[in-house]
C-alpha cells in the first residue's frame, strides 16, 4: 500500500506541474507579441525572364554572316542566331552547352561554329544544336578567349595568356606566347591570310610569315600599343588600336600610315576593322567610319544616321549589305550605310543584365542598366527601358536618383539626364552647361538641389540644373574622383580617391577622412548617413563606421564575418545596414555586431553586387546578373 500511496502523490504532482504549464502558456499566449520581419523570398529580374527567347541580347559583340544566316556575339545573352534576316532570333547560351554566356567573338565555316567566350571556345557541328568546350584541360593556354579564326582547318584563338592553334578540330593545340616571340601574352585579335598570321596584342601586333614558328613584333618603338583587332588581304593590313586609331600598312607591315580622329575617324578608340572591296570600315566609340579612299577621307555614321548605338564593336560586310554590332543592339544596312535597321528589344524588359543601380518608391522601381534605365511601374511585373533613342545622354547608366517625381540618371560620358515626366522626354546636362564631369558617377536631389559624384568633381545646382557651381581637390576634397555622395541638411558627404570628404556648410569648406584618422582605405565608393552615424564602403577595405560624425572610425571586413572586403555602396536606416560587395550582401541588424550574408546560395542571381536600396522592408540588389529583390 505503502508503493501505491507514493504512485498517487506522484500523479498528484505531476498533474500540479502540467496545470501550472498551462496556465503559463495561456498567459503567455495572451501576451502582445512584438511585430517580426521574415524573409520570404528572393525575386530575380533579368534580361532572359524580362524578354521573350526570340529577342535579340542588345550587348553585340561581334557579328558574321554565314549562308544568309545571322550570328551575332552578345555580352551576357550567348549566342544570337537569326534565319531570316534578323526577324527573329535563336539564342544559344549555357542551358544548351555554350561555355560562357559572354561571347566575344564568333567564326563559322559551314555547320561549324566557333564562339570565343570567357569560359574557353565553344564548337557546335551541327549549327549550334550541340557544344563541345574546349578550355585549359584541353590545352587552352587559358578560358579567356578574346577571338577566333578559322582557315585551311586550322583554328587559331586569342587567349589572354596567348595564342592557341590546332591543326585537328580541337583535338590537340600548339600555344605561342611571348616566350615564342609574341609581343604580349595579353592577345585581343586573330587573323589569318594564307600562311601569315596576325595578332593584335595588348603591346602591339604580332605577325608570323611561317605559321607561327617565327614573329615580327611592331610594338611601341614603332608606334603602337594596345591592338584591339586586326585585319590584312594580301600586303594590306589594318589594325584597330584602343588610343591611336587605325593603322593602315600596304607593304606587309614594313612601313604604316596612322589615320586618327584629326583625320576624320570618329575617334581615336578603335574597337575593329573589316575591309570589303577596297572599302574600310572602322568601328569606334563613337561610331561606324567608312571610307572609300583607302583611308584618305572619311564618313561616320552615328546614331543621327539611325545607328542603335555609337559604340560600336564588330562589323561584318557582304556586298552592299553592312552588319554592325554596337552595345544597344544590331544595327543592319542594305544600301551601304545610307539608312538603318536595328535589331534589339531595348525597349522592353530590362536593358542589360549589368545593374549598377537601383532607387525604388511604392511599385515604381528604375535600374540603371550598362544598356539604358528601365523602369517598373507595377512592382517588377513589366518593364520599359529608357536609351539614347529616347533622349537619354548615354545608354551606360551608373546611378539612379528619383525626387518629387523627378528622375535622375548618372551616365557614362553622357553627363546627367533629367526627365519631369516619367521618362517620355530627357534633358542633358553636360560640361557645356557647366557639369564638373560628363562622366557621372551618382546623384543626390532633394527639391531644386541637385549633387552628381563626377569623375571631374562634385557638381551642385541649387535651381533644378539650369546653372552648376563644381568643388573639387583645389576647394578641398580629396580628390576630383568622386564616386558617391549623401546629403542631409547642410551636410554633403563624397566618397572619393582620396578619401572621404566632408562640408558642413553646404559645400563652402571640406574636411576629408583618410587613413590617417582612421579609414581603412582611401578608395571610398559609397557613403550612407543615419543619424550621427557615417557608413563608408571602401574598395578594399571593407566598410567603415563612425558613430561620432566622422572624429572616429571602427572597420568591418571579413574578420568580422562581412562577406568581402571590396565594398561598393552602402544603405543605412536606423541600426540596419545593407553593404554590396564583390561576394554578395552585407546585411546587419545591430549596428554592424553582426552579419548575415545573402550570396547566390541563397538566391542572389549574382555575387557581385552595386548599388542597393530599401523600401518597405524590401531590400533591391543592382548586380552584374540583374536586379535580386528581397521581399520581407
Amino acid at each position: 500500500m505503502k508503493n501505491q500511496s507514493n504512485s498517487y502523490s506522484f500523479l498528484i504532482i505531476l498533474l500540479i506541474i502540467v496545470g501550472i504549464q498551462f496556465l503559463l502558456i495561456g498567459c503567455e499566449v495572451n501576451k502582445e507579441t512584438p511585430a517580426t520581419t521574415t524573409t520570404i523570398g528572393i525575386i530575380n529580374y533579368t534580361w532572359e525572364n524580362t524578354h521573350k527567347n526570340t529577342d535579340l541580347y542588345p550587348h553585340c559583340n561581334k557579328v558574321t554572316v554565314s549562308d544568309g544566316n545571322i550570328y551575332v556575339a552578345t555580352n551576357g545573352g550567348g549566342l544570337s542566331i537569326s534565319t531570316d534576316g534578323g526577324a527573329s532570333w535563336i539564342n544559344k547560351t549555357t542551358a544548351n552547352g555554350l561555355g560562357d554566356n559572354n561571347c566575344r567573338e564568333v567564326y563559322v565555316s559551314g555547320n561549324n561554329i566557333y564562339a570565343a567566350t570567357y569560359n574557353g571556345l565553344s564548337i557546335s557541328a551541327d549549327g549550334g544544336n550541340s557544344w563541345i568546350n574546349k578550355t585549359i584541360e584541353n590545352g587552352l593556354l587559358s578560358n579567356d578567349c578574346y577571338s577566333v579564326y578559322v582557315s585551311g582547318g586550322n583554328i587559331y584563338v586569342a587567349t589572354k595568356i596567348g595564342l592557341n592553334i590546332s591543326k585537328n578540330g580541337g583535338v590537340n593545340w600548339i600555344n605561342k606566347t611571348s616566350v615564342d616571340g609574341l609581343a604580349n601574352n595579353l592577345c585581343y585579335g586573330v587573323y589569318v591570310d594564307g600562311t601569315n598570321i596576325y595578332v593584335a596584342t595588348y603591346s602591339g601586333l604580332s605577325i608570323s610569315k611561317d605559321n607561327g614558328t617565327t614573329w615580327i613584333n611592331k610594338t611601341g618603338s614603332d608606334g603602337f600599343s594596345w591592338c584591339n583587332a586586326v585585319y590584312a588581304s594580301e600586303n594590306n593590313i589594318y589594325v584597330a588600336t584602343k588610343y591611336s586609331g587605325l593603322k593602315i600598312s600596304t607593304d606587309g607591315g614594313d612601313s604604316w600610315t596612322n589615320k586618327t580622329k584629326s583625320n576624320g575617324l570618329g575617334s581615336d578608340l578603335c574597337n575593329g576593322v573589316s575591309v570589303y572591296n577596297s572599302n574600310i570600315y572602322a568601328t569606334t566609340d563613337s561610331g561606324l567610319s567608312i571610307s572609300t579612299d583607302g583611308g584618305t577621307t572619311w564618313v561616320n555614321k552615328t546614331i543621327t544616321n539611325g545607328l542603335a548605338d555609337n559604340d560600336c564593336n564588330g562589323v561584318y560586310i557582304s556586298a552592299s549589305n553592312i552588319y554592325l554590332a554596337t552595345k544597344n543592339g544590331l544595327s543592319i544596312s542594305t544600301d551601304g550605310g545610307v539608312t538603318w535597321i536595328n535589331k534589339t528589344s531595348a525597349d522592353n524588359g530590362l536593358g542589360s543584365n549589368t545593374c549598377n543601380g537601383v532607387y525604388a518608391s511604392q511599385n515604381d522601381v528604375y535600374i540603371a542598366t550598362t544598356n539604358g534605365l528601365s523602369i517598373s511601374t507595377d512592382g517588377g511585373v513589366t518593364w520599359v527601358n529608357k536609351t539614347v533613342t529616347n533622349g537619354l545622354g548615354n545608354n551606360w547608366c551608373n546611378g539612379i536618383y528619383v525626387s518629387d517625381s523627378n528622375i535622375y540618371v548618372a551616365t557614362n560620358g553622357g553627363g546627367l539626364s533629367i526627365s519631369t515626366d516619367g521618362g517620355t522626354s530627357w534633358v542633358n546636362k553636360t560640361t557645356t552647361n557647366g557639369l564638373a564631369d560628363n562622366s557621372c558617377r551618382e546623384i543626390y536631389a532633394s527639391g531644386t538641389n541637385i549633387y552628381v559624384a563626377t569623375d571631374g568633381g562634385l557638381s551642385i545646382s541649387t535651381d533644378g540644373g539650369a546653372t552648376w557651381v563644381n568643388k573639387t581637390s583645389g576647394d578641398g576634397l580629396g580628390s576630383n574622383a568622386c564616386s558617391g555622395v549623401y546629403v542631409s541638411g547642410s551636410n554633403i558627404y563624397v566618397t572619393t580617391n582620396g578619401g572621404l570628404s566632408i562640408s558642413k556648410d553646404g559645400g563652402t569648406s571640406w574636411i576629408t577622412k583618410t587613413t590617417v584618422n582612421g579609414l581603412s582605405d582611401n578608395s571610398c565608393l559609397g557613403v550612407s548617413v543615419s543619424g550621427n552615424d557615417i557608413y563608408v564602403a571602401t574598395n578594399g577595405g571593407g566598410l567603415n563606421i563612425s558613430t561620432d560624425e566622422g572624429s572616429t572610425w571602427i572597420n568591418k571586413t571579413i574578420s568580422n564575418n562581412l562577406w568581402g572586403k571590396y565594398c561598393n555602396k552602402v544603405y543605412a536606416s536606423d541600426s540596419n545596414i545593407y553593404v554590396t560587395t564583390n561576394g554578395g550582401l552585407g546585411i546587419s541588424k545591430d549596428g554592424g555586431a553582426s552579419w548575415i550574408n545573402k550570396t547566390t546560395a541563397n538566391g542572389l542571381v549574382s555575387n557581385y553586387c552595386g548599388g542597393i536600396y530599401v523600401f518597405n522592408n524590401n531590400i533591391y540588389v543592382a548586380t552584374s546578373g540583374g536586379l535580386s529583390i528581397i521581399k520581407n
